[in-house]
């Protein structure tokens, strides 16, 4: 398995649209057989976080069967999503919605149904 952790962020005013966006992209990824876990974040500004958050980032937790299964994601929906929403988050210099992801290595823990 493959799990990731990626962020990105929310230009101020869209927030709206990229929320939109976002539920749609992840009702998108749910129809990819080989993605096991994908959940879109943003913080909860009501709660602690150390360091304070930014109410304009997203967060990405993804379990993945395979690394084919993370290529399949990353040349669809997301692909598709990036394109179609750049203007809604920050960007690169190259004008590519700017975004982190780091693979973890699982350690322990669970998940409760």
């Amino acid at each position: 398995m493959i799990t990731s952790i990626g962020r990105m962020f929310i230009k101020p005013g869209s927030e709206n649209a990229a929320v939109a966006a976002l539920k749609d992209l992840a009702r998108k990824v749910k129809k990819e057989e080989g993605t096991l876990i994908y959940f879109v974040h943003t913080p909860d500004m009501k709660a602690l976080s150390l360091p304070i958050a930014s109410p304009f980032e997203v967060v990405f937790y993804e379990v993945y069967k395979d690394k084919k299964s993370l290529q399949i994601h990353l040349n669809g929906a997301f692909k598709d999503f990036t394109a179609k929403n750049k203007d809604l988050f920050q960007q690169t210099n190259g004008g590519e919605i700017f975004t982190a992801f780091v693979s973890l290595s699982r350690l322990g823990g669970f998940v409760k149904q």
